[in-house]
């Protein structure tokens, strides 16, 4: 079955090489607990220390996926997806709006102005401008070439899935705990963008059918 051919070849495609990136993710990992008992809570505030290296990570992950030479238009997909996730991050400049023109004690959402809408419309519109362009092109064929044929970086793609999970629950309201979340979304970009540079690199010169 193809579905059984394709578990083993995943096994053997298992790469648990590690680069400069991949130690600091991991340096990181294991730092979660002591950053959440001992930093200081001002380094993980909207635009603060923290974001901004999560900025900066994303930056240079796009700037990376759109220069990349190998399966440039898939990458081209990427970069974009990362610059998705900046406006994500910054939230369009919401925070600064709200205080130019909310009362203080206003919670802080697009839905308290006039035109606030238009956030969200501008991003199912980029999202579906992604869709398409990926659509047009067939990118789904050298996303079935990676799944098929490239290494599964072991390391780097366990930091980040790890990471998402433990930032996402930390969302929770039983948990609430805003330093965890954003120490486990800078390291989930740090492993993004460490995936983005090894399989930009990647190449493969067989044919598979698709």
């Amino acid at each position: 079955m193809p579905f059984i051919e394709f578990v083993k070849s995943l096994r053997q495609r298992f790469d648990y090489n590690a680069n400069v990136l991949t130690v600091c993710e991991w340096i990181l990992i294991l730092s979660v607990y002591s950053l959440t008992r001992f930093a200081d809570p001002q380094w993980f505030v909207e635009y603060g220390i923290v974001e901004n290296m999560q900025l900066l990570t994303l930056f240079i992950g796009a700037i990376i996926a759109f220069t990349s030479k190998n399966e440039h238009k898939l990458f081209v997909v990427v970069g974009f997806f990362m610059l998705f996730l900046i406006t994500r991050e910054t939230n369009m400049g919401r925070s600064y709006f709200c205080e130019q023109y909310l009362p203080a004690d206003e919670v802080c959402k697009w839905g308290k102005f006039k035109y606030g809408y238009l956030v969200d419309m501008f991003r199912a519109i980029y999202i579906l401008a992604l869709c398409i362009y990926f659509i047009k092109n067939k990118l789904w064929q050298p996303v079935i070439k990676y799944l098929n044929m490239a290494p599964f970086y072991v390391w780097d793609i366990t930091a980040l899935l790890l990471t998402a999970f433990i930032g996402s629950i930390s969302e929770f309201k039983s948990i609430d705990n805003e330093i965890l979340e954003e120490t486990c979304e800078f390291i989930c970009y740090v492993a993004m963008l460490n995936c983005i540079i090894r399989y930009s690199r990647w190449q493969s010169n067989k044919k598979i059918k698709y």
